[in-house]
């Protein structure tokens, strides 16, 4: 390379570099929370949300709901995963979310065996669209209703797993022992629930497949 063409360069590489070094000093200066702190009412606002996170851990309290509307669907989040759908209750999205966890496929093979030798959650599954085909919907579409055993158990084991995956993650190991005939949870669910529960016609649980 040419001495001349050598020392240009360099010459323009060190206008760059000041040039990047002005731009640097006239940039937004990083936060100094000494030199700059934050007001006192938002150090009080964020010393209150603390506590209230570790007084909720704590005493085992789970997680809020954290749902949101998005493009014409109903967003909620379970843990770091989000579930979308045209749910219009709470109760709706558990309907389909306890077929996501247990998945499809196990649940129509349940399906196709005699009602007595099904798992019990399917019996459950069943008997909740049985229940829910002999109640009356509103003007909307909407079902208010106190629920039976078998739909309050459904319904209670679709929450379980919600609070699960909400707070924490649900293993597969779960999963397995819920799918065991003998596992002790299912004697455990009955009449839990006893009070209205509120759902979409359109979003009930549906006899024609799980």
């Amino acid at each position: 390379m040419a001495p001349n063409k050598k020392k240009k360069r360099e010459r323009q590489a060190k206008l760059r570099k000041r040039s990047s070094n002005r731009r640097i000093k006239k940039g937004k200066k990083s936060w100094d929370p000494e030199k700059d702190p934050l007001p006192q009412e938002v150090l009080k606002e964020w010393q209150k949300a603390k506590i209230a996170e570790e007084t909720r851990k704590r005493l085992g309290i789970p997680r809020p709901i954290i749902s949101a509307q998005f493009k014409g669907k109903r967003h909620v989040a379970v843990g770091s995963r989000t579930f979308g759908g045209d749910w219009k209750t709470f109760p709706d999205f558990l309907f389909e979310y306890v077929k996501t966890i247990l998945g499809s496929d196990w649940g129509n093979t349940e399906l196709r065996k005699d009602h007595g030798d099904m798992h019990p959650i399917i019996q459950w599954y069943v008997q909740t669209c049985k229940f829910q085909r002999e109640q009356k919907p509103d003007k909307d579409g909407i079902y208010n209703c106190i629920p039976n055993g078998p739909f309050a158990a459904y319904l209670l084991l679709a929450y379980d797993l919600y609070i699960v995956g909400h707070n924490d993650t649900i293993q597969e190991k779960l999963i397995q022992r819920l799918k065991n005939k003998d596992h002790g949870y299912l004697e455990n669910c009955g009449d839990r629930i006893r009070k209205p529960v509120v759902c979409r016609e359109g979003d009930r649980a549906t006899e024609g497949g799980f």
